[in-house]
């Protein structure tokens, strides 16, 4: 059809007018209003979460930037990704390394606290905190207290022994070495004392100190003299 009543119509014609004669009989005592005005030019970009469209958090898997009418931007944050918890692992004991590797894994972050006056070796972890057990964030920080402490070495015997054998040996035990020479009537070279007694637990690095002998003294000259049978 193309002419109904004398009006030319199509096929959304009638339904159209029915709609609306309906929609005024509806509507007929439903006050007026003017839309929300908009500010500026009436949209804005935000970041929003892909699957909630209100702002993002450090957990939302996915962020896209979407536009709102500026009245109807979104002010609360996403609540449909939230934190996973971890279990705090037990550390205490290990080595640094080892207890860093453990709660990395556990995906929490490490801080650490030396304690220079820990008699354990050093590197070994003295305490920690949280404690083990407890219950946090993923990607919270664990502070570790981590034995700082000097290793140590053993003082070895070199009394008696020459200079290079006595040097080579203390050395090797991470030791230093000052040394005094004096007359004696030991070789030249030869280790006489050492004030460090042998098997003496000392921090690596401390130093011995020698007294090396420099031989016999030249004899005087009157002594010289009088064993040739001159005299002045």
């Amino acid at each position: 059809m193309t002419h109904v009543r004398g009006i030319k119509v199509t096929g959304g014609t009638l339904p159209a007018v029915i709609w609306a004669t309906f929609m005024r009989r509806a509507l007929q005592s439903a006050p007026v209003l003017d839309f929300s005005p908009l500010s500026g030019n009436g949209w804005a970009s935000v970041a929003v979460c892909s699957k909630s469209d209100r702002l993002p958090t450090q957990y939302c898997p996915s962020v896209v930037e979407k536009l709102f009418r500026a009245d109807r931007q979104p002010t609360e944050s996403c609540t449909l990704h939230s934190p996973r918890k971890v279990s705090v692992p037990d550390v205490v004991g290990l080595q640094l390394d080892d207890a860093q590797t453990d709660l990395n894994t556990a995906g929490l972050k490490v801080s650490v606290v030396d304690d220079a006056a820990s008699l354990e070796a050093t590197g070994t972890v003295l305490n920690q905190g949280p404690v083990s057990g407890s219950i946090v964030v993923e990607g919270s920080e664990v502070t570790l207290v981590v034995s700082a402490a000097k290793p140590t070495t053993v003082v070895p015997a070199v009394a008696g022994l020459d200079a290079t054998t006595a040097r080579t040996m203390l050395a090797a035990a991470g030791l230093l070495s000052q040394e005094t020479t004096i007359p004696d009537q030991a070789a030249a070279g030869t280790m006489l004392s050492q004030d460090l007694a042998p098997g003496t637990e000392v921090q690596t690095g401390s130093a011995v100190h020698l007294v090396t002998s420099s031989g016999p003294e030249p004899p005087s000259t009157e002594w010289v003299r009088s064993r040739s049978g001159l005299s002045g």
